[in-house]
């Protein structure tokens, strides 16, 4: 803010001073420009001119100090329109997010890959990359309707067309192993990181289509996850002790899950240069064939273990056997939980010889699985009591392994070939696998891990289903539109970046005991909007949404029917801002003085 002192001639055609209190700023495609607060007319009308200027170097003071806090503006008719560019919402929640994405240095990254490709290619990488990922989460959808949202972020100017996306597509899908080798690097110097244990899973995803691929495409039918006919691809990802991902593949969706974990694990030790780690996976993965090459490889492993059917039946008298479990108790009385340890001589193949080693088993018992258990199988064998009371097609469904189905002759109770299928609810099935509701069984050959350690390494192998949960619920992952094998490549990297960057962000806000979901992170960034009125920001309300009252059961928080009488994104947002260090609350600012606040965001990890 200066004075400004400018030549020109009053009505007579005399040179005159006019004198003006001005202030300079940047418009939000950074140009620098000056607005006038205050107009003092000709420095020759007055008299004193020396006391003229010290009352007007004392407004100037004035204004200083005031600056930030004094808005105005007007209108013309053609501007006070509601589709004029003044009413125009842009969002700038997706800053948070863009910290992230810029620590990662993955502008770097692909422009250092365009420059490689040497093509005079008019779009960048960099641009079109960032807006979906962005997009993944704060909005996901098909690329064809995310691309019409392109003016939406505020300060991020993109020029690039829908076919220019698919182009792109073709392209990213050649780095889809080394971005992520560079994700992971950049991660790694982020945050202090844990390898000593990685966690594995799989999980698949669905297309919209009918029939099968041919055999060097993706989407074939398979095993799927969400009971789907639909043909599918198959996601693998690893997850380090941080509770962030390290890595994904992507398989064709009939290969099986059990022969993916070995090659995957033997890329990731080498690409990342990891000398011995844990895999940590559930029971889908445990083959002799894995345990054989983890075990070669000079590795651990972690593995659930099936107890149920001829499978499970080597443990069969363990569980059974009462003898050795230590019991815990609730006040009435009523065992809740017990558990054994022991180990055991495992036969296992390699090169060829059968080879004996030890391992420890974990078996334990907990009342609230059995209790769940019990719940879902009387839920199927109610649906298998309806369906032979209504005489339902011969389809199979969840249920159907409760009924029998056997050919029947009435008068000599014998089964007959060429007699009535008679129907009737399995009692020995329920009965025998009533017998194990509630157990579950772990095994390692890491021999020195006691009780408490072997539950919680593995039980954090659910933090990738919650991963999975996200990629389904929240970011969309599926239904897969793309069918060209590149493409469908590329989606799984950017949407595998998105997750990456969400996980860093609830990473972030849990160093600074925040505890956010995905969901309530999106829907604070969204609320995030804004109009430019002249030189003057506009922030919408962010909120809308009441909070219910909280209350503390099992050590978990949950939440009741009634209202807290506060708004829950509201509240989410004032603890974004904690952890990002910023207090930014206005709802009419001067645009120089929001940019500094836009500009100041930076993702970094230390406690706020």
């Amino acid at each position: 803010m200066f004075l400004k002192f400018e030549k020109k001639k009053d009505a007579s055609g005399n040179p005159r001073t006019y004198v003006s209190i001005v202030e300079g700023y940047r418009d939000v495609n950074n140009v620098s420009r000056h607005r006038r607060i205050k107009s003092y007319g000709y420095l020759e009308q007055y008299e004193d001119q020396d006391a003229f200027l010290a009352m007007v170097n004392k407004d100037l003071a004035k204004f200083e100090k005031e600056a930030d806090n004094t808005i105005s503006f007007s209108f013309t008719d053609t501007e006070n329109k509601n589709n004029s560019e003044f009413n125009r919402i842009y969002n700038y929640g997706y800053r948070y997010l863009e910290t992230i994405y810029d620590a990662l240095n993955i502008d770097k990254y692909l422009n250092d890959y365009q420059k490689r490709l040497d093509r005079k290619i008019k779009y960048k990488f960099k641009e079109i990359f960032k807006f979906l990922v962005i997009q993944r989460i704060l909005r996901p959808d098909s690329k064809r309707a995310t691309i019409q949202e392109i003016n939406k972020f505020y300060k991020m100017n993109l020029n690039f067309s829908l076919d220019d996306v698919y182009r792109f597509q073709t392209i990213l899908s050649n780095v889809f192993d080394d971005l992520q080798n560079h994700l992971k690097l950049e991660t790694d110097r982020l945050i202090k990181r844990d390898f000593s244990k990685v966690y594995y899973d799989i999980t698949n995803y669905y297309f919209e289509i009918d029939f099968n691929d041919l055999i060097d495409n993706y989407r074939h039918k398979g095993v799927s996850k969400e009971h789907r006919l639909d043909p599918i691809i198959g996601f693998s990802l690893f997850m380090d002790s941080n509770g962030l991902p390290i890595k994904c593949n992507i398989f064709n969706g009939n290969a099986s899950e059990s022969i993916t974990l070995i090659p995957e694990m033997n890329k990731i030790k080498k690409s990342f240069n990891i000398n011995r780690t844990i895999v940590v996976a559930d029971k889908g993965l445990n083959s002799s064939k894995n345990i054989a090459e983890i075990i070669t490889n000079g590795d651990g492993y972690i593995f659930s273990q099936i107890i149920r059917g001829r499978k499970g039946k080597r443990y069969h008298e363990h569980i059974l056997n009462d003898d050795g479990y230590i019991k815990e108790f609730n006040e009435e009385g009523e065992l809740i939980y017990k558990y054994k340890l022991f180990e055991e001589d495992f036969e296992i193949i390699i090169n060829g010889r059968p080879n004996i080693h030890k391992r420890k088993v974990l078996i334990y018992y907990n009342l609230k699985d059995d209790l769940i258990a019990k719940k879902k199988r009387f839920e199927k064998i109610s649906k298998a009591i309806k369906s032979l009371r209504n005489n339902a097609y011969d389809i199979d469904h969840a249920y159907s392994k409760y009924i029998n189905k056997e050919l029947f002759d009435k008068k000599t109770g014998e089964i007959i070939e060429g007699y009535k299928l008679t129907k009737t609810i399995n009692h020995d099935k329920i009965a025998e696998e009533e017998k194990f509701d509630g157990y579950f069984a772990i095994v390692t050959n890491e021999l020195n891990l006691n009780h408490q350690e072997l539950r919680e390494g593995y039980h954090k192998l659910s933090e990738i289903e919650d991963m999975f949960k996200v990629t389904k619920t929240n970011l969309l992952f599926r239904p897969v539109f793309h069918y060209k094998k590149e493409n469908i490549k590329s989606h799984f990297l950017i949407c595998y970046t998105a997750l990456l960057i969400i996980r860093l962000l609830q990473a972030k806000l849990k160093r600074d005991g925040i505890n956010l979901s995905v969901e309530r992170i999106v829907n604070v960034l969204n609320s995030m909007n804004m109009e430019i009125i002249k030189d003057v920001v506009h922030l919408h309300h962010i909120g809308g949404r009441l909070d219910y009252k909280e209350y503390i059961k099992d050590k978990n928080t949950n939440f009741n029917n009634v209202f807290s009488g506060s708004d829950q994104i509201e509240k989410d947002h004032k603890l974004l801002n904690i952890s990002f260090n910023v207090n930014f609350d206005y709802a009419y600012v001067k645009i120089e003085k929001f940019n500094r606040y836009f500009k100041q965001l930076h993702f970094h990890t230390t406690t706020a």
